[in-house]
């Protein structure tokens, strides 16, 4: 049951037909050797998974003989597809909408829908309706007729590190990840043919990486962006590095009543359905800025936005926490609340004994099954590192290509490349930990001579007089009254005065005044309120 109007190519095939959506490196090689495997006879789930392992991009593909059906996501699950078993019959889908479109009633899974209040997405396979199951990166479902008329379901690809692995010098190891991101990055320019590259440049590694490597080699049809409001930080990095590689720059102003504005119209919603994977609040980060650059004709049509999505978190940026634990293979209690802590607590008012317990039980039993269906002991660290990415990357991170595609533009993911994945797979967590391979490479390597220069970062200005001078009041009176408590001043700090100088503007798809009568709830930020919207709109539609 796959929607065709959302972009699927068609093929006729031997005894069947294929589907598929996306992009490949090498689109006719890798197409025809997979294909290939169903004019052979009987078909081994091995060959699927070695054939789909090597595939080289950002697709699904179904495909369907008389006798077997195979479906799969790549190794990031850019592209979503989800299953649904009824009445012994299985359908895929790549929208769940269009199964309740066609008569099938679907009904709300409590406990995804408090998982999604409390982080922002669903655990795992799961998603919002019960029985309706996602394809997680890299999964493979297939169905032989002839058979025992049942599916298997499998994986092409894991995230989880070679423990045992003893680390090369790390001499060597930069060495080897110059290689891998000079490959990578060489092989995207040769997917563009000479397109026009847009990149959303801050003042981060990632994006500047990028950019960086498109000036190494030579691309020239690049265009940078930054968004915000004026004179914020990332805007005003951005802009001495667009200048240094020689790069037009375009900021775009985002400034609180217009996006207000944008918020309240009818094609902010229209995105939001658009963007909907069922298993996450959607990602909207940068929608106004892409519908300002193209209704302004500041790109060209048939632009190529590739972004420095996730190279903080593939690099190792988010272990840190949990790198004490690295040499543990049970996680104990603290390290439980330390997950609680960090991606459970959107809502602090929801941060409750019977909630807590039913989100660590559930990622208990993940950690159990893991080890058991791939027989080894995981590491802490490499669970954390695999947790998030099937669940906060793939889910909302990633989906974030969403907003290029909304508007018609294609995109490229380097920094997710498959020679990527398998390369910080296999690097030793020590390596990993405060992206200290990544660092130490991109700063000996030194692309295109702007990794020896300082660049402001995470320092944010209030433009308003009145609020920055009211604010520093608050601060100062509550650090009075409090002894010093940081905690309290910035659950103020985020209820009274973020909406203020949040660079990105989305907390303005709320009114101000509900996120200040929200403060005793305790909302982390504008995903809190993405989440409310998330779960109310599946409840009525339900």
């Amino acid at each position: 049951m796959i929607n065709r109007d959302n972009k699927w190519v068609y093929l006729e095939i031997e005894q069947g037909y294929m589907l598929y959506k996306g992009n490949f490196s090498s689109y006719g090689e890798e197409l025809n050797n997979f294909l290939a495997l169903f004019k052979n006879g009987v078909i081994k789930d091995d060959d699927i998974i070695n054939y789909l392992a090597c595939i080289r991009g950002n697709f699904s593909i179904i495909v369907k003989t008389d006798d077997y059906i195979v479906a799969s996501v790549d190794c990031i699950r850019s592209v979503p597809l989800y299953y649904f078993v009824k009445n012994s019959t299985t359908f895929i889908t790549d929208d769940v909408g269009y199964l309740k479109r066609t008569g099938h009633k679907l009904k709300i899974s409590n406990d995804s829908q408090l998982s999604v209040l409390m982080s922002g997405y669903t655990l795992f396979e799961d998603t919002l309706y019960l029985g309706v199951k996602s394809f997680i990166p890299g999964q493979i479902f297939s169905y032989c007729s002839g058979g025992v008329n049942s599916y298997n379901i499998n994986n092409f690809q894991t995230w989880f590190g070679d423990n045992n692995k003893s680390p090369g010098s790390l001499k060597l190891m930069c060495s080897e990840f110059n290689d891998v991101v000079l490959e990578v990055m060489e092989n995207t320019i040769n997917s563009l043919n000479n397109r026009q590259v847009v990149v959303p440049l801050s003042g981060g590694y990632d994006s500047r990486l990028i950019v960086s490597l498109l000036r190494y080699y030579n691309y020239e049809n690049v265009i940078c962006f930054t968004y915000g409001m004026v004179g914020n930080f990332e805007a005003i990095s951005a802009k001495k590095i667009a200048e240094e590689l020689g790069y037009k720059w375009i900021f775009i102003d985002l400034n609180i009543k217009e996006q207000q504005n944008f918020y309240k119209s009818e094609e902010f919603p229209s995105y939001l359905e658009y963007a909907d994977t069922v298993d996450s609040v959607p990602y909207y980060q940068g929608l106004y800025a892409v519908k300002y650059l193209k209704e302004k004709n500041l790109v060209d049509s048939d632009a190529i936005f590739i972004n420095g999505n996730s190279g903080d978190f593939i690099t190792g940026g988010h272990i840190s926490n949990f790198y004490q634990y690295c040499n543990s293979n049970v996680p104990d209690n603290t390290a439980y609340n330390k997950i609680i802590d960090k991606y459970y607590s959107l809502w602090g008012y929801l941060k409750i004994s019977d909630n807590i317990n039913e989100i660590i039980n559930k990622i208990k039993g993940s950690y159990k099954r893991l080890e058991n269906e791939h027989n080894v002991n995981i590491n802490i660290c490499d669970f954390i590192y695999y947790y998030e990415f099937i669940n906060r990357q793939s889910k909302y991170v990633i989906q974030g290509q969403k907003v290029y595609e909304y508007y018609g533009y294609e995109w490229r993911l380097p920094l997710w490349d498959l020679k990527m994945i398998e390369f910080w797979s296999s690097v030793p967590n020590n390596y990993k930990n405060g992206q200290f391979l990544y660092k130490k490479t991109i700063e000996k390597y030194n692309y295109s001579n702007i990794w020896d220069k300082e660049y402001e970062i995470n320092k944010y200005r209030i433009s308003s007089p009145l609020i920055r001078h009211t604010r520093r009041f608050f601060k100062l009176l509550v650090f009075i009254l409090t002894s010093g408590s940081y905690k309290k001043w910035d659950r103020i700090d985020r209820s009274i005065f973020y909406y203020f100088y949040d660079i990105t503007r989305m907390l303005c798809s709320v009114s101000y005044w509900r996120v200040v009568f929200s403060i005793f709830k305790y909302p982390r930020h504008n995903v809190a309120f993405d989440a409310e919207r998330y779960v109310s709109y599946h409840e009525k539609s339900s």
